[in-house]
C-alpha cells in the first residue's frame, strides 16, 4: 500500500509538470521546457504534506509509532521545500532551486541537477 502511495504522488507529480510545462510553452514560447523543474517542485509542494497526511494517517491506523521527532523532521523540511518549491513554480529563483535540490537528500537527484543547473543556471533569476 506504501509503495502505490508514492507510485501515485509521483505520477500526479509527473502530470503535473508536463501541465504546467505545457501552459508555460503556450504562453512564452521562446523558453526551453521545464518539466523537470515544474517536477521537483511539485515533489515538494504539494508531495510532502501528502506524505505528512499519509504518515499521520499510518500512526492513527497503528501501522506506525507515533514519532514527535520523525513529523517535525518532516513538517520543517516540507515547509522550507513547500516554499521554495511553490517559489520555484512561480519565479524560478536560484535560491530556490537550490533549496529544493538540496532538501531531496538524494544522491541521484543531486549529480542530475548538477548538470540541469549547469546548462539552466542563467534562466534562473
Amino acid at each position: 500500500m506504501e509503495v502505490a502511495f508514492v507510485v501515485l504522488v509521483i505520477a500526479l507529480a509527473i502530470y503535473g509538470a508536463f501541465h504546467l510545462d505545457k501552459r508555460w510553452r503556450s504562453r512564452h514560447p521562446e523558453y526551453r521546457p521545464f518539466k523537470w523543474g515544474y517536477f521537483q517542485a511539485l515533489w515538494f509542494f504539494p508531495g510532502i504534506p501528502l506524505m505528512v497526511l499519509y504518515y499521520l494517517g499510518s500512526v492513527l491506523l497503528g501501522k506506525e509509532e507515533f514519532s514527535l521527532y520523525f513529523l517535525t523532521y518532516i513538517a520543517v523540511i516540507g515547509t522550507i521545500g513547500s516554499i521554495a518549491g511553490y517559489t520555484l513554480l512561480k519565479e524560478r529563483k536560484k535560491w530556490a532551486w537550490v533549496s529544493v535540490v538540496i532538501l531531496q537528500f538524494n544522491v541521484i537527484t543531486w549529480i542530475v541537477n548538477t548538470y540541469y543547473g549547469s546548462v539552466r543556471w542563467k534562466e534562473f533569476k
